[in-house]
């Protein structure tokens, strides 16, 4: 039986007095929300699922969301071209290409790689040369050049991303370019001008340095290189990398290089560099993946790198805000007459310490406005270090973060799990080799950070007990 009242939307007669004014509509849904509102809203399943460098196959929800309606795909369309991390096929690249005169603006980060030997290579190289005017926005490109073929093809997309950290990224090709390849690589590396961070990846230094013969990319401050290095750095490779880059400020090159200090003073004399990273990757990018060959310096008895590590801190500690050496080779360097007046970041992995090397390796960055210090990975150091943090000592005053991987612990007086548990419990625990350390050294420094309002992240223990 149909009614004869009419349908009026409900009024609140109970509303509070701020609402009285408030307009209800029945037809009031998501649609009829403002765009800026309407993109707050859908952005926090973005931001929830914001992995697309570090686990690109979890970028799905914002894809799919932005096939619902119109208004969500022209919002989310920014948002997904972004930061895009090509880990697919050779046609996967093929089409983002194909689609860089549309959405190309929207792109500041990219991470492409460019397989394959011959026409394979050329025609990626080529096309990517053609489309970079369409990437009128884009900051950053992570470019893998890998001569020795298409390794990750065909695989799920967690095997391709392994592949892409593990199997490439580490392991650079030594074929070098025919004359074909070498004229496709040099027409791209001169269209690359505009880009603010450049990381090279998988083929040599060599054809690296080549293809920027002639080319001035003065807008490049950040120089990534995890390429092959030849058996003997020329200085040539050196003047060519100086000339391309009149404008960087930071550099990070692999710890598994064995340039000598003339080579060091010829590509790194002319620059004022502020952040030097060695041996370690970014950590928020794919290539944050590291192994054992990534930090092992050269071998061979007429390496140097110590010495020419040297020589690059020499060159720049006047001017460096941050500083990453991962690789066991800092325990040659001489830091006793070294000032750094601004280092404000200071990142110490694979480092084998003792009482007498924790005064060597960090002394020397005592009057260094730190804000954050990572010894991470290291082994062996000692419980003594937690007194550098003590307050009454005022060292790093300005220190805001501090972190320890990797270093090792133990329940023990102190702590709630052994204060709770009688003499029985206690004695059934494992009990630590000897590097561990004890409780009290690890309460004192967890205090001393809260006290001094240092950010210490206690997950980072190893547990020997397993517990915590």
């Amino acid at each position: 039986m149909a009614s004869n009242v009419s349908q009026q939307p409900p009024t609140n007669h109970t509303a509070p007095s701020g609402a009285q004014n408030a307009v209800f509509r029945s037809d009031a849904n998501i649609l009829t929300i403002p765009d800026n509102i309407l993109e707050i809203i859908v952005m926090q399943d973005h931001n929830r699922d914001y992995r697309c460098w570090e686990r690109p196959y979890a970028y799905r929800h914002t894809r799919q969301l932005s096939t619902t309606c119109r208004r969500f795909r022209k919002i989310l369309l920014p948002v997904i071209y972004h930061s895009v991390f090509l880990i697919g096929s050779r046609k996967a690249t093929e089409a983002f290409l194909d689609l860089m005169p549309v959405y190309g603006s929207f792109c500041h980060q990219l991470a492409i790689r460019l397989p394959g030997r011959g026409v394979e290579f050329c025609s990626l190289a080529d096309a990517m040369r053609r489309q970079r005017k369409n990437l009128s926005n884009l900051e950053l490109l992570e470019l893998v050049i890998q001569l020795d073929g298409d390794r990750v093809t065909g695989e799920s997309p967690s095997s391709q991303l392994e592949g892409w950290s593990t199997d490439i990224l580490r392991k650079p090709c030594t074929i070098t370019m025919v004359d074909q390849e070498l004229r496709s690589w040099k027409a791209l590396a001169n269209a690359l001008d505009g880009v603010k961070e450049l990381r090279l990846h998988g083929f040599t230094l060599a054809d690296a340095a080549n293809g920027f013969q002639g080319a001035v990319l003065s807008s490049v401050r950040d120089l990534f290189m995890q390429l092959a290095a030849p058996k003997t750095f020329q200085t040539s490779t050196a003047k060519q990398l100086r000339t391309a880059f009149p404008n960087v400020v930071g550099i990070t090159l692999p710890a598994a290089w064995c340039p000598n200090p003339a080579w060091i003073r010829h590509a790194f004399s002319g620059w004022q560099l502020q952040r030097i990273n060695v041996g370690h990757v970014t950590d928020s990018w794919p290539s944050s993946t590291h192994g054992a060959d990534d930090h092992a310096p050269h071998q061979g008895s007429s390496c140097k790198w110590a010495e020419s590590l040297q020589v690059l801190l020499e060159l720049h500690s006047s001017s460096l805000t941050s500083l990453a050496l991962s690789t066991p080779m800092c325990a040659e360097l001489d830091l006793a007459n070294m000032v750094f007046p601004h280092l404000t970041s200071l990142t110490l992995r694979y480092i084998e310490f003792d009482d007498e090397t924790v005064e060597t390796h960090l002394k020397p960055f005592l009057p260094s406005p730190l804000q954050q210090l990572h010894i991470d990975d290291c082994s062996g150091l000692p419980e003594s270090f937690s007194t550098w943090l003590d307050p009454a000592l005022g060292r790093w005053p300005n220190l805001k973060t501090l972190s320890l991987k990797g270093i090792h612990t133990q329940q023990g007086p102190g702590d709630d799990l052994w204060e709770e548990a009688d003499e029985e419990e206690r004695e059934e625990w494992d009990h630590d080799d000897g590097e561990g350390w004890q409780s009290q050294s690890r309460i004192a420094l967890e205090g001393y950070c809260d006290q001094r309002g240092v950010e210490f992240d206690d997950n980072s223990w190893v547990w020997f007990e397993g517990f915590g």
